[in-house]
């Protein structure tokens, strides 16, 4: 007759080997917690195992033999001891514990932590002859000794370590983490006691596996970290990954970033479905070279990370910017692309894994802009431009309140009038730690952290409010230029919001004119209309900037409602120094003028440039010539001094 109910085990023992097989079939990442987590799912299946088994073979004592029988009980009772100190170790792992313990040299702490455990195992197989915990009588009967408490008294305390240490650190997990771990802890705890109690339901095992099971199910999941288009680790393992790589490495080891560039073309040119097996192409060479298949990720869409050590980074890096100068065979397709590379050293720099994304993101930053191909070594100097780099960053998050942004006017003169008519709003940044920050680093740097709209709301208000203030149509200011951004033209109510700023300020609205650049008119064209149609009806204008740098399409004139054309100043410092360049410039300006386009030309340095421009019929100049940028204080008290002189 049975004595005891497994069928909780048996049913539990199950489901668990199955996600055991999944689990060690599909896991590659292999970190310090998925391997205690894959060691604690085998030794809740021999707990189960043993459960089962020593179900029946203490209900059929007398057809097993005596010694099997004590042999198996006390390794039930070893394994089940075993399951409870995981799982305080377990806790202590996804807290980061252990890696504190490790830091300050406590190894006299694990050595008290498993003290208890040690003396209980010593206690199991010292009971084989003593029968202090268990016995069988002479009629073969199992009987509790009068020392069974103790197991449980065992099992209660590492699970009450792992309760102490997962309250004490929940901010460090995840909230899923947190409450997974306790769904596991409370079911877990309270099959312990009530098995205790009714000893003939065997649950505790089960209740244990289930809470292994939702484990699986809510973050020990390898499917979580594998990219589903390649199938290798994605962005998520790799901060996994590298988080250990931080913590837990005892050589020198490094990152190897591989950005491949301009790949929108490839997708441009051969197809959506040529990129993507361009990217197979690439995966299956960088698996090939990487010192671990289960150390290479992709953290973007044409973007890989490797984790390697110093010593093998080099030959890694060489092989893979060799295999990058030949072409790539896709469909029948010779395709030749170019990759920027980078290898970062983990550093004391680097404390966590969002430090070292962070430091990732920039690198591939620094390397796109050193252009194709290259390949950037992160120093000392490195780490400098990218520290100041996120100083930048942390400044203009925080603009409103330490005042580190500023408008300034750069005023531009009317050829026709002979005097200052308008002046374009430019953005300055100063700190007191990093000094007068350049435009072109602090607004690319606006525009890659997401802070270039509240940017250029701040630059949109500020101006409104000067203009009001000020009443600059009072000193014959016709025209207030201001940028318009492509982030801003992609906004879906960029000219509903524009507007509701502009209208509460009691100024005539042409006085504001926006530039737009001819890329964002062509990437964001329906956008673009729409917010010319909205603010033309108000008044205000638009011209295009920076024409003559880059593809100076003509269509972009035809096909947008602009007043006014803007020349860049690079193509006019050329004409001075090329033939070609000239009779370029001279020929713009020719064809804007019988298109009746208002022209600013841009770049006026010296007279002589100031009067080839005049010469050739520009409506307006600016540049240093006529005046530098200046702040609004000096901008308003140059405008006061203009009209006195105008006057007198």
């Amino acid at each position: 007759m049975l004595l005891y109910n497994p069928y909780f085990e048996i049913c539990a023992f199950v489901f668990l080997l199955m996600v055991t097989v999944i689990f060690f079939i599909k896991e590659n990442l292999f970190t310090l917690q998925s391997t205690f987590y894959g060691a604690f799912l085998i030794v809740v299946l021999i707990c189960l195992a043993l459960d089962v088994t020593t179900a029946y073979t203490i209900s059929y004592s007398g057809s097993v033999s005596l010694s099997l029988n004590i042999i198996l009980n006390t390794l039930f009772f070893a394994a089940n001891s075993t399951a409870a100190l995981m799982y305080a170790l377990y806790a202590m792992i996804l807290t980061d514990r252990m890696v504190s313990i490790r830091r300050r040299n406590k190894g006299a702490f694990l050595y008290l932590l498993f003290l208890p455990y040690l003396a209980a195992v010593f206690f199991y197989f010292f009971n084989i002859k003593a029968g202090l915990l268990f016995y069988f009588d002479d009629m073969l009967r199992y009987t509790h000794g009068r020392y069974y408490r103790i197991y449980f008294s065992v099992c209660l305390l590492y699970f009450l370590i792992g309760i102490f240490v997962l309250l004490r650190n929940r901010k460090r997990l995840p909230s899923e983490q947190f409450i997974t771990l306790l769904i596991y802890t409370f079911l877990t705890l309270g099959a312990i006691i009530m098995q205790y109690y009714m000893s003939y339901h065997l649950v505790a095992g089960a209740f244990a596996a289930f809470g292994l099971i939702c484990m699986y199910f809510t973050f020990q999941n390898p499917d979580t970290y594998i990219d589903s288009m390649t199938m290798i680790l994605g962005r998520s393992g790799f901060l996994v990954a590298a988080g250990q790589a931080i913590r837990w490495h005892k050589k020198p080891i490094c990152i190897i970033t591989v950005d491949i560039n301009n790949f929108k073309s490839v997708n441009n040119n051969f197809g959506i479905l040529s990129g993507d097996e361009l990217i197979h192409r690439v995966v299956e060479y960088l698996q090939s070279v990487a010192p671990s298949k289960r150390r290479l990720f992709r953290i973007g869409g044409d973007q890989f990370a490797i984790i390697s050590n110093e010593a093998e980074a080099d030959r890694t890096v060489d092989l893979i910017r060799r295999r990058f100068k030949y072409s790539w065979t896709v469909f029948d397709n010779k395709i030749h692309i170019s990759a920027s590379l980078s290898r970062i050293p983990i550093s004391s720099y680097i404390s966590n894994e969002e430090t070292l994304m962070q430091l990732v993101e920039n690198t591939l930053v620094l390397a796109k802009e050193a252009g194709r191909g290259s390949y950037i070594v992160v120093d000392d100097k490195v780490l400098s431009a990218i520290k100041r780099k996120a100083k930048i960053e942390n400044r203009l998050r925080d603009f409103e309140k330490n005042n580190c942004l500023s408008i300034n006017f750069q005023p531009i003169y009317s050829v026709a009038k002979g005097r200052i008519t308008s002046a374009e709003v430019l953005l300055r940044m100063y700190d007191d730690e990093l000094g007068l920050v350049p435009p072109d680093e602090f607004i690319r740097i606006a525009e890659h952290s997401g802070m270039i709209l509240q940017v250029g709301h701040f630059v949109l208000l500020e101006t409104c409010r000067f203009i009001t203030e000020n009443r600059l149509w009072e000193y014959g200011i016709d025209i207030i230029d201001l940028n318009l951004s492509p982030a801003e033209c992609m906004q879906e109510n960029c000219a509903r919001n524009i507007k509701d700023i502009i209208s509460n300020y009691p100024f005539k609205k042409n006085i504001l004119n926006f530039e737009i650049t001819e890329t964002v008119a062509s990437t964001s064209a329906d956008r673009v209309n729409e917010i010319m149609e909205t603010l033309s009806e108000l008044g205000v204008s638009f011209s295009l900037d920076d024409y003559s740098q880059g593809y100076s399409n003509s269509d972009t004139i035809i096909r947008f409602p602009f007043k006014a054309v803007k020349l860049d100043k690079t193509l006019l410092w050329s004409a001075f120094e090329n033939e070609k360049a000239n009779i370029v410039y001279r020929n713009i300006v020719q064809m804007l003028k019988e298109m009746e386009m208002r022209i600013i030309a841009e770049g006026a340095e010296s007279p002589h440039q100031a009067d080839f421009l005049s010469a050739l019929g520009v409506d307006f100049i600016q540049g240093y010539y006529y005046g530098k940028p200046l702040s609004k204080e000096a901008f308003l008290s140059a405008l006061i001094q203009s009209q006195i002189r105008t006057q007198s």
